[in-house]
């Protein structure tokens, strides 16, 4: 169930990632801020999807809730942490956007991995 709302909730980013571009290419001013939010769930989505089917690889019977919560829990932590460390991307700052994207496309090929076939 957790791999199937993640999956929805990475087809609804993967529309929304493409209404916001084609609304960035008439407009390039008027969609910053919801780019950068955009980027920002889909980094929590990846990530909350990864540990979910990581953690359903594994057989562990809390693997969807434990993703549901480390998708946020993770974000809010690299964002904690970029207070020091400034390469790191932080929740509400625009111009991080494309380092939030990087964190998505990173944890959606985790997910991909994990959810693989175990007996292939």
């Amino acid at each position: 169930l957790a791999l199937r709302m993640s999956g929805l909730a990475l087809l609804l980013v993967i529309v929304g990632a493409t209404v916001v571009a084609i609304a960035e290419e008439r407009d390039p001013d008027a969609l910053a801020h919801w780019s950068a939010r955009l980027a920002e769930l889909a980094a929590t989505a990846g990530l909350g999807l990864a540990v979910a089917a990581h953690g359903t690889r594994r057989e562990v019977d809390s693997a969807p809730e434990v993703g549901a919560l480390a998708g946020p829990l993770t974000l809010l932590v690299v964002s904690a942490l970029a207070v020091r460390l400034s390469w790191l991307p932080s929740i509400g700052m625009t111009e991080d956007a494309g380092r939030w994207w990087q964190v998505a496309a990173v944890a959606g090929a985790v997910a991909v991995w994990q959810s693989r076939d175990p007996y292939r």
